[in-house]
């Protein structure tokens, strides 16, 4: 007979056996009954020794571990697919191999679908950038995440179904959602958990924001890396948004150009989630224009970039440097991505 969990963590995993180490670490700290969730592991097809280390793990950690390996790389969505399948209990929670969940993160998760049991309604958890990321000036500067935007929010939109740490009904889910397994024609940052929302949102789901829920996010990048992502998810951009034919997304990545400035005037027009300026097309022009005249090829080039790497030699220049000024960084190689994916793919009909 199957264990009686009332939870199912997925968690996808390539290439972290140092990082899992800390992940399971951090689960076995919870302040519930263990016997109240199980983790589901799906590897796949990690070049390092992640299938060893779960193994020696597995006998010492206090919750029920079932682990999965695919025979080759298939990616995200199949990977995750695949733990989902696994998974038996009544509510599915996904999280990413990189995250580590606070003591009361999945009480917290249990606890929202007891107040909230209707099938639609899923749950965002909170997840901040971990205080032990500080070998660099980007990893000291950087927050990708930006969750302090969401405080005081309570529903969100389709496309903060962000697979790092949120739950749902697995019944709900298998019915309506699971991953597309389909890999990004510029690279794996392919869109794959907001296409998975979009479609549970059409079907009725609520997603709502739990901050009480929080984790921390411990993941190194150096510069390059972090440019590589930006500029894939760019190059998928238009692929991603064949599959979600939802204009607002144009405003969302803040994408305003020829081709999308219809779709931008239709969602600003009508009812939106966008509040304050971001509701206003005005702010969006002059904002596209300034960011066009202090961050384009030859800034970029010349200016931020040198300045970014520098950041990593000097402490005086990552004294000058924000979150802002990174993420304006990567976002422009971002929209390069969306540009060339253009000249590469072609305009989408």
């Amino acid at each position: 007979m199957a264990e009686a969990f009332e939870l199912s963590i997925v968690m996808a995993t390539y290439n972290r056996e140092e990082t899992i180490v800390k992940t399971l670490d951090h689960l076995a700290k919870q302040d519930i009954d263990f016997s109240r969730f199980e983790l589901i592991i799906v590897d796949d097809a990690s070049p390092d020794n992640t299938p060893e280390v779960v193994a020696q793990l597995t006998p010492k950690m206090p919750y029920k571990i079932t682990f999965l390996r695919n025979n080759e790389n298939k990616g995200p969505g199949y990977t995750q697919n695949r733990g989902i399948r696994e998974a038996q209990s009544p509510l599915l929670m996904i999280m990413t191999d990189d995250v580590f969940m606070s003591p009361e993160a999945i009480g917290q998760h249990i606890q929202f679908h007891r107040n909230h049991p209707g099938l639609e309604h899923a749950a965002l958890g909170k997840v901040l950038q971990s205080p032990e990321l500080r070998n660099s000036a980007l990893m000291r500067k950087w927050d990708p995440f930006r969750f302090w935007l969401l405080d005081g929010s309570d529903e969100l939109p389709f496309y903060m179904f962000w697979a790092c740490n949120v739950s749902c009904k697995r019944e709900f889910m298998v019915e309506h959602g699971l991953f597309k397994e389909h890999s990004g024609r510029g690279g794996p940052v392919a869109f794959e958990d907001l296409e998975v929302g979009y479609r549970l949102s059409q079907n009725g789901m609520n997603l709502h924001y739990l901050a009480g829920a929080m984790a921390e996010h411990y993941h190194e990048y150096t510069v390059e890396q972090a440019i590589q992502r930006w500029y894939e998810r760019g190059l998928n951009f238009d692929e991603f948004r064949q599959f979600v034919p939802a204009p607002e997304l144009v405003v969302y990545f803040h994408v305003l150009n020829r081709k999308t400035y219809r779709d931008y005037s239709r969602v600003l027009k009508m009812d939106n989630t966008f509040e304050g300026k971001e509701g206003n097309i005005i702010w969006h022009l002059f904002r596209t224009f300034i960011q066009r005249m202090i961050l384009n090829d030859v800034t970029a080039k010349f200016v931020w970039g040198p300045l970014i790497n520098r950041a990593e030699k000097s402490r005086f220049i990552e004294g000058l440097m924000n979150r802002q000024i990174y993420r304006a960084y990567f976002y422009y190689h971002f929209l390069r991505g969306v540009n060339d994916a253009y000249r590469i793919y072609g305009v989408p009909s």
